[in-house]
């Protein structure tokens, strides 16, 4: 008993790495508070397809309310005053692969996410289709928890709000290069919360 207070005191004080991670898309919902959507994702972190969410990086994470200065009566200093939200473009990165390519018979949701939108975009005939985005931070060491066996838990999520892609980009091709070539992805979104996610223990 004293040897697993032990292990749990480590690992709630321990850094958190940041290279273990997954990301999920699910349909945008008009109703339901952050917390049911995160705990509906959290529910499906199991049946994710590893490779199909399987991005390199997630950038631009952030946070940030647009202040506007103004100055009281018979005070020279001015006060920044919280003027609105803002939120920069969520973008994410992972290695291009055969099952990406449209027509290569595999179905990838986002390759085809990004097409429909694309297409919708250039003739407005259709419209947008917007998505939810979960972000879930994992730990390497906490799987094997009781009555939830080896699936990852997160120790920490994003729930990014009716996301659509805005951006679609390849690296550049390079003949002298070996590297492996990646795609970019950058999605405009209506709202952004950080989740804390209960440690099941």
């Amino acid at each position: 008993m004293l040897s697993m207070l032990s292990d749990i005191k480590n690992f709630i004080n321990d850094p958190v790495p940041n290279f273990y991670f997954g990301v999920m898309f699910m349909e945008s919902l008009t109703s339901g508070s952050a917390t049911a959507r995160m705990a509906a994702a959290t529910g499906m972190i199991a049946q994710m397809d590893p490779v199909a969410s399987a991005f390199t990086e997630v950038s631009n994470l952030t946070m940030s309310i647009a202040t506007e200065p103004k100055a009281e009566i018979g005070n020279s200093i001015a006060i920044p005053f919280p003027k609105n939200f803002n939120s920069e473009s969520l973008t994410l990165k992972r290695y291009v692969r055969p099952r990406h390519v449209v027509g290569s018979g595999i179905a990838d949701p986002l390759t085809g996410w990004c097409v429909q939108t694309f297409e919708a975009s250039k003739k407005w005939q259709k419209s947008i289709k917007l998505k939810d985005i979960i972000i879930t931070v994992l730990h390497p060491q906490f799987r094997n928890v009781p009555l939830l066996g080896s699936v990852p838990v997160p120790v920490a999520g994003y729930l990014v709000f009716d996301a659509y892609p805005t951006k679609w980009d390849m690296d550049a091709l390079n003949s002298t290069s070996n590297e492996a070539l990646q795609e970019t992805f950058e999605f405009a979104y209506r709202d952004i919360q950080r989740i804390n996610i209960p440690l099941p223990f």
